[in-house]
């Protein structure tokens, strides 16, 4: 006959470790915890990066379809200054910057720059058009000239409209 003991302390019998679970058997965010925790974190910045990109190709395009665009990039194709630095088949980028808002006199002033690439080089459009009765949309162009980014490394700008300066993207003159 065999007698089992106990190790005892001062108050009473040692309770006996916890059964060792297998690995298998916890959930996945427990076995997985830093992945858990990334995938936790990089949730919300996937969520914004996805509203960042709607915004603003629903804004662009909003500034694509206005006529001071559109003015713009058809004056830029049909001037023969801009084909000779530029070269042949002018498209746009696919960045567009802009907006509009009131000068000081509250009289609408609309504000547009737009990358470029041709044949021989690229540049940018800088654009600015006000509403006028009779033009084409409704708006006229007062401001337009394209710098150019030669392959020889230099820069030239072609002033294609110069009634007033551009403010938001470049100093008055």
């Amino acid at each position: 006959m065999s007698v089992e003991t106990s190790r005892t302390s001062g108050s009473g019998p040692v309770a006996s470790p916890a059964p060792v679970r297998d690995p298998a058997d916890l959930p996945w965010h427990v076995r997985h915890r830093m992945s858990a925790l990334l995938l936790t974190a990089l949730i919300p910045l996937g969520v914004g990066a996805v509203c960042f990109a709607v915004v603003s190709l629903v804004v662009m395009g909003n500034l694509r379809a206005h006529p001071v665009y559109t003015q713009a990039l058809a004056a830029v194709r049909a001037s023969p200054a801009a084909a000779a630095e530029l070269g042949g088949g002018v498209e746009p980028g696919w960045w567009v910057m802009g907006g509009e808002e009131p000068d000081v006199d509250g009289v609408p002033r609309m504000e547009v720059m737009l990358n470029v690439s041709g044949d021989r080089a690229g540049g940018g459009v800088r654009a600015v058009g006000r509403p006028a009765a009779g033009a084409p949309g409704g708006w006229r162009l007062t401001f337009l000239d394209v710098g150019v980014n030669r392959a020889d490394g230099r820069f030239t700008v072609v002033d294609l409209v110069g009634e007033e300066a551009p403010v938001r993207f470049g100093i008055p003159e």
